[in-house]
């Protein structure tokens, strides 16, 4: 998959680039002049590969600290909150508690989520897996 943007961020800047990417991985910065067929082009709107979030509290109502007994799990929801907007790594503002429960869940092998949309055929907007019309161009799916 190849994306152009004017405003990719890299760790040396903000760059006018085409950023390759292959199995969910970036391969490449091109040249935004290359010779390659961009399968989306975002012109003007920022690129952010990855945020990190080095100072965090919580998020989406999950938070590290208090008295809770199932930690696992609340990490597990902070971690696929974070993720949800666009956090690719964090340092999580923790209580001491939770340091372990932390541990454990980055031990986990880590599971793919079933695709939750598709593409509409017509417009080729994106829509939810399960629709029978598109929402955008009203076409009707099989």
């Amino acid at each position: 998959m190849y994306i152009h943007s004017n405003n990719i961020y890299t760790p040396t800047g903000c760059i006018d680039a085409i950023m390759h990417i292959e199995n969910g991985k970036i391969i490449e910065f091109l040249d935004s002049k290359s010779n390659v067929v961009i399968d989306l082009e975002c012109n003007d709107l920022r690129v952010i590969p990855g945020i990190i979030d080095t100072r965090n509290h919580g998020t989406m109502g999950f938070t590290l600290m208090g008295k809770y007994d199932q930690k696992e799990d609340l990490v597990r929801g902070y971690l696929k909150g974070l993720a949800s907007q666009g956090v690719t790594a964090c340092m999580p503002t923790a209580e001491v508690e939770y340091f372990k429960a932390i541990v454990q869940v980055c031990k986990e092998e880590i599971v793919e989520a079933e695709a939750t949309t598709k593409e509409c055929p017509f417009c080729c907007s994106t829509i939810a897996i399960n629709a029978k019309r598109c929402p955008n161009c009203t076409s009707e799916l099989g």
